[in-house]
């Protein structure tokens, strides 16, 4: 019913109505009576006849263009509420697409963490398994001459692990080199006249100190449970 309502056109059907008005009114009171009553009545008498004629008219297009106003704000008022769902419906998209992005962003963000903790792990597994190889290539030399290169995996560690193990490391470089001057200091060489040079530690304290150096250093390149004490927590990948 209400659609019907708004759906007429008020102007029109007060159009046909004056139409109606106006034929009605010629039928009944004639053409010819109306042409002569100017001529025969007073101003006063046409004015109040003219004003009676038209007040019907006036009436009816007052209430045509009330009733026209009304539909155009009910049009307004409807337009406005579509308008709404539309604005209501777009911020709810929003703040979906607000909430997948958050999602997103959590998740690239989790990845990368992940990323970056397997890639620390890649790089300090890799210092791990040349601290054991230099155990290895230098055990038969007792670690002599191995100073420097120690220190370079030093350096090498103090990128990738804690102050711990970086010092863990330098601790090492350090008893390698006391260890060459123990050597340098305690140690002679006889010749057996055919080119060949026997080394001799000149003391037996001296020898004891070599001894134990070397055992200690031993202990930290081949026993699991000094590599498990120092690089554990280090080379343990969590999630937090």
């Amino acid at each position: 019913m209400k659609k019907i309502w708004n759906g007429i056109n008020w102007l029109i059907l007060a159009g046909v109505i004056t139409a109606g008005y106006l034929g009605i009114f010629l039928w009944w009171i004639g053409y010819d009576r109306i042409a002569r009553y100017p001529a025969n009545n007073s101003l006063n008498e046409v004015g109040d006849f003219i004003a009676g004629f038209f007040s019907p008219l006036a009436f009816i297009w007052l209430v045509a263009a009330v009733l026209t106003q009304r539909q155009e704000l009910t049009d307004t008022r409807d337009q406005f509420a579509e308008n709404q769902k539309v604005v209501d419906a777009q911020l709810k998209t929003i703040n979906e697409q607000s909430g997948l992005l958050q999602q997103q962003h959590t998740l690239a963000e989790e990845t990368a963490k992940r990323t970056y903790r397997l890639s620390l792990f890649q790089e300090r597994y890799k210092i791990y398994e040349e601290f054991i190889a230099f155990g290895k290539q230098h055990e038969a030399s007792k670690y002599d001459d191995a100073y420097l290169e120690m220190v370079d995996l030093t350096h090498k560690a103090s990128f990738v692990f804690g102050r711990d193990v970086h010092e863990y490391f330098g601790e090492i470089a350090q008893v390698i080199y006391e260890l060459e001057q123990l050597r340098d200091a305690h140690t002679t060489y006889q010749s057996d006249g055919a080119g060949n040079r026997t080394a001799i530690i000149k003391s037996q304290d001296a020898a004891e100190s070599i001894g134990q150096t070397e055992s200690w250093l031993w202990e930290q390149f081949f026993l699991p449970e000094e590599r498990k004490d120092k690089f554990f927590a280090s080379l343990r990948i969590s999630d937090e």
